[in-house]
């Protein structure tokens, strides 16, 4: 497949330091406020338990978060980070937050469905019932897919 860019994620860096790329099609970004603490860890554990189900449907999940970490990457699960929290600017999922009575600003967990350049779905928290719903969404689509492509191969016969 080859790869291609989505506007919004123009600072957004994988692992290795060069720039991010998306793989055509469907794809889904996730914004993460950290990957070292605590707090990110059951978000990030639901999407790790329907790994399988984005694998059956051959949808690559990019992890965003804004520091660089060094976990394992798959055919399924790519990590990004944006230091300068552009691309959580552009995507409105940034949020102040108050503790104990100081100002901070978080990025909220939450998801976004590309197909191609286009956003097609949002999901403003990650838990098994929205990643529930979003792939139910997401079948659908594939299966659109799916059928068109097999009807373009029997026309060519």
């Amino acid at each position: 497949m080859s790869n291609m860019k989505i506007d919004g994620f123009e600072m957004c860096k994988a692992q290795n330091g060069q720039a991010l790329e998306f793989q055509e099609g469907l794809n889904i970004v996730v914004f993460l406020d950290s990957l070292l603490e605590r707090k990110s860890l059951r978000p990030l554990d639901c999407l790790l338990n329907w790994k399988e189900e984005f694998q059956m449907l051959g949808i690559p999940v990019v992890i965003l978060s804004p520091e660089r970490v060094n976990y394992m990457e798959d055919a399924v699960f790519q990590y990004g980070f944006d230091s300068q929290r552009a691309c959580f600017k552009y995507w409105n999922v940034l949020k102040n937050k108050s503790v104990f009575g100081k100002e901070h600003e978080i990025i909220y967990a939450s998801m976004l469905v590309f197909d191609g350049n286009t956003k097609i779905y949002q999901a403003q928290s990650i838990s098994d019932s929205s990643l529930e719903k979003m792939l139910i969404y997401l079948s659908k689509i594939w299966a659109k897919k799916f059928q068109k492509k097999c009807e373009k191969k029997f026309d060519k016969r």
